[in-house]
This record gives structure tokens, C-alpha cells and sequence, in this order.
């Protein structure tokens, strides 16, 4: 769940990178869906004569008044007049995004506010920057939600959770993938053998051997086919 991992982080990246991969081909899900869970691992240079980059501009994102940097490979925070702020460097960080910047130390992940103390007091296994006003986050295996307080939003666990995206989020629950709304309760009473999240009003869900497209109301637009899996050897 990350954009750009620290170097000592790379193999284990690798290997939860084909593993979510394989989760998504199992499920349905879609692997661009479950890449951008762990989100693209790969960190080019701005130069090769510094070993300083801003992140920030790196993946087109405003850290909200503060500017991820990172160097030698370590992640902090400047400000506007480039002073380091938080005397505190990360494996790995995200920007600040709705007021928090997710980081990674070790292997836990937690949020900070922009004083950089860890806003919740609660670490995480993985987790997800905030969206739409809320984050994933994983502990022991479960995924939930939790809202800007820190707190299980729809006090709930699921084996399979993504980000909000135009107003609904997939979980994965009973063997099969559901949209919920911002309450938590199930956007249209419809459940999937897999799905992608929405863009621009429309999902492409699987059920059984058939694949089409909804809109945001589950109804369905037209079939589609389903994509191929490579053939085991």
C-alpha cells in the first residue's frame, strides 16, 4: 500500500505486490484495483546528481502546505521555506492528503497530523491514505474503515476492503464483493462474484461466467466480456 517503498522494503514489496495480485485474479477483483492498494512501488530519480527527490512532484499530488521529500533513502516533511519540519524521518511516507499523511516504520503503518505526532495512537499492518473521508486499514488480517477520528467507521471488519471512489467503496463479505456507502449498508442489495470500483458512474462487475457494467443505482448497463486468465503451465 504505497507509492514509493523504501529500498530495504523492496523484496517484501515485490512479494506482497504478486500476492495481491493473485487475490485480485482469484476474486475478480481486477489487478489495477488491488495494485493501487499497494500502489506503485517504483521510484525513478529526479536526478542522478542528487539523492534528494520531491516526492510530491513525483506523483502529481499537493502535500497540503507541506512537501514530501525524500533522501538517502529516507522520507520527510519541509515546508514552504524548506525547512525540515517533525525532526523525524520514515521508511516510507505519503503526502498529506485530508489532513493526514500515512508513513511506514518497520513494518507498521500509521497516520500523522500536521504536528507529526501519530494522529490515532494506533498502528496498522497495512493501510490506505484517506479518501473521500476515510482510510482502509488492515490489522491481523481484517480490513475496515476508519474515519477521521481513527475510529472503525461502520464497526465492522471485512476479508476485503478498497477506498471510497465516487461515493462507494467494494468490501468483500461471505465470499462475495458488495458496494457500501458512506453509512456502511450495502449501496444497492446487489452482490458480485467480482468487481471494479467506479469510474465516471460506471463498475464492471463479474457474476458467475458473465461480466457487465453498472451504474451507481446497480443497474445494469450492457454485458461486456470477461477477461482472460493465462493459462497454468
Amino acid at each position: 500500500m504505497s507509492y514509493y517503498i523504501f529500498k530495504r522494503h523492496k523484496r517484501k514489496g515485490y512479494l506482497l505486490l504478486l500476492f495481491m495480485i493473485l487475490i485480485a485474479l482469484s476474486t475478480g477483483l481486477g489487478i489495477g484495483a488491488s495494485i493501487r492498494l499497494i500502489v506503485n512501488k517504483s521510484n525513478k530519480p529526479i536526478s542522478n546528481t542528487t539523492t534528494s527527490q520531491i516526492v510530491s512532484q513525483n506523483i502529481n499530488m499537493p502535500s497540503e502546505n507541506l512537501m514530501l521529500v525524500k533522501e538517502d533513502g529516507k522520507y520527510f516533511f519541509i515546508n514552504s521555506t524548506g525547512k525540515f519540519v517533525f525532526n523525524e524521518k520514515f521508511d516510507y511516507a505519503f503526502p498529506f492528503i485530508e489532513g493526514f499523511a500515512l508513513v511506514i516504520k518497520g513494518d507498521k503503518y500509521f497516520f500523522i497530523d500536521k504536528t507529526g505526532k501519530n494522529a490515532f495512537n494506533e498502528e496498522f499492518d497495512q493501510a490506505t491514505p484517506f479518501t473521500e473521508g476515510f482510510a482502509v486499514v488492515v490489522k491481523n488480517n481484517k480490513y475496515f474503515f476508519i474515519d477521521k477520528t481513527g475510529k472503525n467507521a461502520f464497526n465492522e471488519e471485512f476479508i476485503f476492503a478498497d477506498s471510497f471512489y465516487e461515493g462507494l467503496a467494494r468490501i468483500k463479505k461471505n465470499g462475495k464483493i458488495i458496494f457500501i456507502d458512506k453509512t456502511g449498508k450495502n449501496a444497492f442489495n446487489e452482490e458480485f462474484d467480482g468487481a471494479g470500483s467506479f469510474v465516471n458512474g460506471i463498475a464492471r462487475v463479474k457474476r458467475g461466467n458473465q461480466c457487465f457494467l453498472i451504474d451507481k443505482t446497480g443497474n445494469k448497463i450492457k454485458d461486456i466480456s470477461c477477461p482472460q486468465l493465462p493459462n497454468k503451465k
